[in-house]
């Protein structure tokens, strides 16, 4: 009941991001941007995109930055809007994903790799991190940080990787990955639980890299799509 249909136009969720400030953001596959608090509806953004949102972030600055899926990615500040695009330095127009790695970067997880992003006085910057730079596979599908502040990196083909944010250096990735795209990574006390397209849920143990499937039960299925761990630890 608390989501707005912008002009008569489809009402296909996307993307969902509660900020620090405790407002929701919802992006839709047409392009709109929707925002609520409080169960109440206080703000839209109708036709901010032509192409659907497919993930929000925020920084350390508390600016909102928004991925698309053909216009790249764009930064609301407290006083102005930033947009990151290929013509402007980031790696591609196609955003799957958004992660603030917590030292005042933002990570654009794309079609041609990850651009790390950032905003000063000093302008806009956008740094490529693809294969070139040791990334295993260009298309970038989700991208997540853990209480140590490790970037993991879920990709199309390759499975995951891990940066360290401060050297940008790859410090561990999977090599041998049967399990098809990598649709969500949760970060967990010593784990990764690792959402796929064709594997189910698979762990993994960031100590030695080892892993297992959670889907052979049968109890989870194939194809994963998001998951979330609740307040009280059920995921």
């Amino acid at each position: 009941k608390y989501f707005v249909q912008f002009q008569g136009k489809e009402n296909h969720v996307n993307a969902l991001f509660q900020d620090s400030r405790g407002i929701l953001w919802i992006g839709y596959k047409n392009g709109n941007i929707g925002q609520f608090m409080n169960d109440n509806f206080i703000k839209a953004l109708p036709g901010f995109s032509k192409d659907p949102i497919m993930d929000f972030a925020e920084d350390t600055d508390g600016a909102i930055w928004v991925g698309t899926y053909g216009q790249g990615a764009a930064v609301f500040g407290k006083n102005d809007t930033i947009k990151f695009t290929r013509e402007t330095g980031l790696a591609d127009d196609y955003v799957y994903a958004l992660t603030e790695d917590g030292i005042g970067n933002v990570y654009v997880g794309t079609d041609q790799g990850i651009s790390i992003c950032s905003t000063s006085t000093a302008g806009a910057a956008a740094v490529p991190f693809n294969t070139e730079h040791d990334l295993p596979d260009n298309i970038v599908t989700t991208i997540s940080r853990d209480s140590d502040g490790q970037i993991w990196v879920g990709t199309e083909s390759a499975g995951i990787c891990r940066i360290d944010p401060t050297t940008r250096l790859i410090t561990f990735r999977t090599t041998e990955w049967p399990y098809g795209r990598v649709t969500s990574v949760l970060a967990l006390e010593g784990s990764l639980w690792i959402g796929t397209s064709e594997g189910g849920v698979i762990e993994l143990q960031t100590k030695d890299g080892s892993t297992q499937s959670l889907s052979d039960g049968g109890e989870v299925p194939p194809r994963i799509t998001d998951m979330l761990k609740d307040d009280v630890g059920n995921i």
